[in-house]
């Protein structure tokens, strides 16, 4: 029994083992600022994971807005808040007289649409080509091309673009862009993949942008292909319940209500 006033000395070994040749050095430690917190170690990881989980993605970046990949996954977050203003747009896309038919929301096409749609579909009269234009004083953030690699190929592009901070739109199936998108969509790119959907390959390439446009400017021309896409979404508008709230993704919303 050893008494609390009794100073004891208890020897102390250190045994030196030699460090194994294949243990990671401090440089080839994974960088946690690299990724996401705990929800993805690297841009990639975090590109796949918040397309299933933007929610979480979502919540992390708004606490993180210095973030890298934050300002890559959602670069609109660096513009003026959109307040409580719900007019955003006052021109539309395509000149109205070469509208045919619009398509509203819900949409089933399978198999390439097997759940409702989240966006509209804008037809011109007999597939004509028509110039797409700015809805709005806007900031492109993103442009895509979408290239199908099977029979038949062709290659259509997506522009994705933000009045303010809490709203973003887009238009799919953009027949082709104007001259000064094309002269910054060039390599690098942030992203390129291949995926298979309604049977087709295809191969998607993305690059973040912030290019002001004025409203009216032409965009490019659409009406390739007979439709062109058109969404919105907005994160002022109140998260419903989902089973699982965590894979919430966007408050999605009818473009022609912002008018």
């Amino acid at each position: 029994i050893i008494s609390c006033s009794q100073k004891t000395e208890f020897p102390l070994e250190i045994t030196k083992r030699p460090i194994p040749d294949d243990y990671p050095t401090t440089t080839q430690m994974p960088n946690q600022h690299n990724g996401l917190g705990t929800l993805c170690s690297n841009e990639e990881e975090c590109i796949i994971f918040c397309h299933n989980n933007r929610g979480r993605c979502e919540d992390y970046c708004n606490k993180n807005p210095a973030n890298k990949i934050c300002q890559s996954l959602f670069p609109q977050n660096n513009l003026p808040s959109c307040g409580s203003n719900y007019e955003l747009f006052s021109n539309s896309p395509i000149a109205v007289p070469e509208i045919s038919n619009i398509v509203p929301l819900g949409n089933l096409n399978p198999s390439g649409h097997t759940f409702p749609t989240s966006h509209l579909y804008f037809f011109t009269k007999n597939k004509q080509i028509s110039s797409l234009m700015a809805p709005s004083d806007i900031w492109i953030t993103g442009i895509e091309s979408t290239e199908v690699l099977s029979e038949n190929p062709y290659t259509d592009y997506s522009i994705r673009f933000s009045p303010c901070k809490e709203f973003y739109a887009y238009f799919h199936h953009v027949s082709n862009i104007s001259q000064e998108l094309k002269n910054v969509f060039v390599a690098p790119f942030n992203e390129c993949q291949e995926y298979v959907t309604g049977g087709e390959l295809y191969r998607r390439c993305r690059k973040n942008v912030k290019i002001l446009v004025k409203a009216g400017n032409t965009l490019g021309m659409a009406g390739a292909k007979g439709g062109l896409d058109f969404g919105a979404s907005d994160t002022r508008v109140a998260k419903l319940q989902y089973a699982n709230p965590s894979r919430w993704g966007e408050g999605k919303g009818n473009p022609l209500q912002l008018y």
